[in-house]
């Protein structure tokens, strides 16, 4: 190997709000040519970094990675000026210089000091109001309406009592997110299922694919479209209209809608400066190519893939946030095929999160400790391969 002797190299790394910056690499000295530290995002898996040199040629690698655990990197060239990365035996994904990853959910902004409404309800300056007072949030409430022939209890919408509780915590979610001067809009997006080819059971038939609040209606949800795809001002009245107007619908097969109420929700007109959050509660798994969820549990052609909408919902800087459904312990299947696709079930909740951090059980949610971990973000959230930060060599 001939040690790199460019001190020109440059790194694009993150800083503490997860905004993309250049910094010069590290030189060892001497014939050593550059290592580095790098540190992996919550929410990502890998680390991405792009390096260019004097010569303004980009390369870019991707290298597994845990959020907590530093990646240790070499760089090096070959004889033929070629770089050469290695990093404690993991593998090393060398990308062109275009292939860019998504991009981080940066720090929610922060209320500055003088952003504070008086008594009377001017600024503290009101000649020159700041502009970021509190956070404008945007959430979609994306519920699995879906029941089960075959069962008798533990589904969301099939008892009455346990859904009429759980309404009452989301709506005191809603309410508890950010501060009194804080605008909050939400929408609902209900789920069912695509129609079986060749079923006839009625106790199989789904209700309906997608359901969203009709347009100036708190009573009623309809199919999407154009008209109704809008966030609307957040009121205790109005949410719990809605939540109460989720009709349950048989869900066919095991894979469900979920994929297709993401792909909704990635057609909501979210606001580009505003706190954008989709929570996703139930327990029926949507579908995905790379991760299925196993056999006979999808009986329908997909469009629409779960992990694909939820990088494109990650792109437009929305965090997401699933409340998966446990299935009863008398419900769950010792072994066999019924429990590997309750347990895939359980995984895709978990990857779906924008971090673990986001990944809860119904049974244990309490909307104040929700609102603690949302309100309380104070780092960048990466997916997939993401940038990283770079860590002090001391």
């Amino acid at each position: 190997m001939k040690p790199i002797t460019d001190t020109a190299m440059r790194i694009q790394m993150l800083n503490e709000d997860g905004d993309l910056m250049e910094h010069r690499l590290p030189s060892q000295g001497g014939n050593n040519g550059y290592t580095f530290a790098l540190e992996c995002l919550p929410g990502a898996d890998a680390v991405h970094f792009a390096v260019t040199d004097d010569r303004a040629r980009t390369f870019r690698c991707e290298i597994p990675a845990e959020p907590g655990r530093p990646v240790h990197v070499e760089l090096t060239s070959d004889d033929n000026g070629n770089w050469v990365v290695e990093s404690d035996n993991k593998p090393v994904l060398i990308l062109p210089g275009e292939a860019e990853p998504l991009p981080p959910i940066r720090v929610p902004r922060t209320r500055p000091k003088e952003a504070v409404l008086a008594d009377d309800g001017w600024f503290d300056s009101p000649s020159n109001p700041p502009d970021n007072i509190g956070t404008h949030w945007e959430i979609a409430l994306i519920i699995d309406a879906t029941t089960r022939a075959w069962s008798k209890s533990g589904y969301l919408l099939e008892d009455d009592k346990p859904w009429r509780g759980l309404c009452h915590e989301l709506i005191a979610l809603l309410a508890a997110l950010g501060s009194e001067i804080d605008s909050r809009m939400f929408t609902v997006i209900a789920f069912g299922d695509h129609t079986i080819e060749g079923v006839t059971a009625d106790e199989l038939e789904p209700e309906y694919l997608l359901q969203v609040p009709a347009l100036g209606n708190e009573q009623r949800m309809v199919k999407p479209s154009s008209k109704s795809l809008a966030f609307r001002p957040f009121q205790r009245e109005a949410a719990e209209s809605l939540l109460a107007a989720i009709k349950p619908s048989p869900g066919g097969d095991f894979v469900d809608a979920l994929a297709d109420a993401l792909a909704t929700c990635n057609r909501l007109p979210w606001s580009k400066d505003a706190r954008k959050l989709a929570l996703v509660l139930g327990d029926s798994p949507g579908h995905s190519i790379v991760h299925p969820i196993g056999n006979c549990g999808d009986a329908t052609v997909r469009v629409h893939d779960v992990d694909l909408e939820a990088a494109e919902l990650h792109r437009q800087g929305v965090e997401i946030l699933t409340l998966y459904n446990r299935p009863p312990a008398d419900f769950v299947p010792k072994g066999g095929h019924g429990g590997e696709l309750l347990q895939r079930a359980a995984q895709q909740y978990l990857r779906l999160a924008s971090t673990p951090h986001y990944a809860l059980d119904i049974a244990t949610f309490e909307h104040t400790d929700v609102a603690r971990r949302l309100n309380g973000r104070d780092f960048p959230i990466g997916r997939g391969a993401s940038c990283a930060r770079l860590l002090d060599p001391s």
